[in-house]
């Protein structure tokens, strides 16, 4: 095996590492067929290829070692040669890398807020790098990568670009949301918001938060809402529809945090949305029946229960969940709606 995997070297959250190079290749490269994997990174240090393993192993493994024997590359000589050919190398002294695999936003957030929170004592002069993939993708992610770190040492990277750094770390992923790292971020939301207040923005008592047609980022396409729940939503039930890829974090935050009663969808939806609701909101989770495993899993193997799982807030007022909800919207389904928002209308009056 000419490529190793990066976690070979360390089995620590960030490792300091002296001089290398590290560049990526976006799954556009088609050397493996999408597996929910975003961006393949590789690391060449000490002599030796990695690539970043820490999640998807195999999978990860297999790619890189295709993409060197695609390009008839057999040692790190060659490897070095190759990029020098066909890659602009730019030359950085501290660096930070901010990686993104998973196209799941959910997991997304979880692994940058993993690595912001852990690299929280860098010093003002790292640069911080993004892949131009990563812009594109998530503008809302990218948004959180603006809050913490000054625009003027934020690289955005492209895919023939080769990044020589003097210092920089090798950060272990964790795709999955922790409440230190959540919490460390209302934290910096609140305390920039009173800073720099927002314009005046519009706020709405009652909010929905699903994943529908209109719905921008649809990995899971067969587990969407169509457009009837969106009319019943807000024409029959006066929710304000929100879709929260188009905002910024700030802004985001500023909607939920207000709102007294928020609908959200199973799954990404709900995972990562849940984390800005208010304390005193009632919340409602809609699952749809394409989610059936997953929601099931929770709620029935958990010890903690579906309630106090990671697709709901923490603190809530009230927290209620409608399951095995169908694409198309009928006459039961527009029942149980109804019924669920008359419980927290009633709720939010007292």
């Amino acid at each position: 095996m000419l490529v190793h995997g990066v976690s070979t070297l360390t089995n620590e959250i960030m490792m300091p590492i002296e001089s290398g190079y590290f560049f990526y290749l976006s799954n556009e490269e088609k050397i493996i067929p999408w597996y929910s994997i975003f961006t393949y990174y590789f690391y060449i240090i000490y002599d030796t290829i990695y690539v970043n393993d820490f999640e998807f192993q195999n999978i990860q493994l297999d790619a890189a070692n295709r993409f060197v024997l695609k390009h008839h590359i057999t040692n790190v000589t060659e490897l070095t040669t190759f990029l020098n050919n066909q890659f602009t190398i730019l030359h950085l002294d501290k660096v930070l890398f901010i990686k993104m695999i998973h196209t799941n936003a959910g997991h997304a957030l979880g692994n940058l807020l993993h690595i912001i929170y852990h690299a929280k004592n860098i010093t003002p002069d790292t640069n911080i790098v993004v892949t131009e993939d990563f812009v594109r993708f998530s503008p809302f992610l990218m948004s959180i990568v603006y809050l913490f770190y000054q625009k003027d040492k934020i690289i955005i990277l492209n895919d023939k670009t080769v990044i020589h750094f003097n210092q920089s770390f090798i950060t272990k992923d964790h795709s999955f949301k922790e409440d230190i790292t959540t919490n460390y971020l209302i934290e910096k939301i609140m305390s920039s918001l009173v800073e720099r207040p927002l314009p005046s923005i519009e706020v709405y008592e009652n909010i929905c938060l699903i994943k529908t047609e209109i719905t921008k980022n649809q990995n899971s396409k067969n587990k969407l809402f169509d457009k009837n729940y969106i009319h019943h939503m807000e024409n029959i039930l006066s929710f304000k529809m929100i879709i929260p890829e188009t905002y910024d974090v700030l802004t985001l935050f500023t909607i939920i945090n207000s709102a007294k009663n928020v609908i959200l969808s199973w799954g990404c939806c709900s995972y990562l949305n849940s984390i800005f609701v208010h304390p005193t909101a009632n919340i409602l989770v809609l699952c749809h029946e394409g989610y059936e495993n997953e929601y099931v899993k929770v709620r029935d193997t958990y010890s903690c229960g579906i309630f106090n799982s990671k697709w709901f807030p923490i603190h809530a007022k009230n927290k209620y969940i409608l399951y095995d909800l169908p694409s198309q919207m009928n006459d039961h389904v527009k029942e149980q709606l109804t019924n669920e928002v008359n419980k927290m209308l009633i709720t939010t009056e007292k």
